[in-house]
């Protein structure tokens, strides 16, 4: 397969996915959106992986506080009965 390749940085399809991976687990752990990368399509594909991974990071917090609200509602229910 033919690698792609910028005028100043080198780069191919397993860099873009790398940088991807990793943006995506920092946005899962909720860390702050900073890419490490300065060539622009890197840092690019860097930050849609942090923005998806971020994207369920916030699910899972709704989640959490969904089925929180839930049980706290049910020891109410629990207390009362």
């Amino acid at each position: 397969m033919e690698s792609k390749k910028n005028t100043n940085n080198e780069w191919n399809v397993d860099t873009l996915d790398k940088a991807y991976r990793q943006g995506f687990m920092h946005g899962l752990a909720g860390e702050s959106r900073h890419a490490p990368y300065r060539v622009e399509i890197v840092t690019a594909a860097w930050e849609a992986g942090y923005d998806d991974g971020y994207e369920h990071y916030r699910e899972s917090l709704e989640r959490e506080e969904t089925n929180s609200d839930n049980h706290s509602v049910e020891e109410q229910e629990d207390q009362i009965a």
